[in-house]
């Protein structure tokens, strides 16, 4: 029979373990990991100044390249809820707010992070996967935010474009011109609302984007086509 005594003991020893405990869960619950990424779909001069969170935790801020991806930032993010936050000038109350937020893929290591203008004058963002697994050299992907239904054809190869996703990786041909397609669908026929012929180096990697058109009700789209030669370089930390 355990006497009063060991009784008190025993609440010692558990209230100790708790105390033990409780930092151990709760560094648990804030485990972060760091992650390294890319911006693109904004002006060079975009006005106001977006930020992310570098890896010591100060604001970093990012800067957008015109016509390719920006250079590389690294971010901590939540093991548990793997959100990487784009920030803007900070509040009155010297608190910086939100602009906008993705959830990352645990898988992912490397991310592009897309952008685009919103109509009430804010951003949106999509990110993808961008390590040389899964866009690597030699292949094209299509990311189609066109908000329309479109067929694309690679090389005579067709090509299903869903809306809001990135596509399957295809293979270009390296010592020729590739002919790059992309049909709207009508309720007859197809209407051709991009066509290229790239050429690109066994070390190069293409991204087409497919953004809405400009002008309502039109199926013409706007394109950005990115190109690049993946590098192992190391990526910017804070930024001040």
């Amino acid at each position: 029979m355990i006497t009063a005594t060991q009784m008190i003991r025993l609440r010692g020893i558990a209230a100790l373990c708790g105390c033990l405990l409780y930092p151990m869960m709760l560094f648990a619950q804030t485990q972060t990991r760091t992650i390294e990424f890319r911006v693109f779909g904004l002006p060079a001069n975009t006005d106001p100044k977006m930020y992310t969170m570098g890896p010591s935790g100060k604001l970093q801020a990012i800067q957008f390249k015109a016509r390719v991806r920006s250079d590389s930032y690294q971010a901590q993010i939540n093991i548990e809820n793997p959100q990487l936050h784009f920030y803007g000038a900070s509040d009155t109350a010297g608190q910086p707010h939100i602009l906008s937020s993705a959830q990352i893929d645990p898988d992912w290591q490397t991310v592009l992070c897309v952008f685009s203008k919103s109509t009430d004058a804010g951003v949106s963002l999509i990110t993808i996967p961008d390590d040389t697994d899964s866009l690597s050299p030699g292949t094209l992907r299509v990311l189609n935010l066109s908000g329309i239904k479109v067929l694309g054809r690679i090389n005579g190869q067709n090509m299903q474009l869903p809306t809001r996703q990135l596509s399957s990786p295809v293979p270009l041909e390296t010592s020729q011109l590739n002919d790059i397609r992309i049909a709207a669908e009508g309720p007859s026929q197809h209407h051709l609302v991009y066509q290229n012929q790239l050429r690109i180096q066994s070390s190069s990697r293409a991204l087409l984007i497919l953004r809405p058109p400009r002008r309502p009700g039109s199926i013409h789209i706007a394109t950005q086509l990115l190109t690049d030669t993946p590098q192992t370089e190391p990526a910017n930390g804070d930024r001040d």
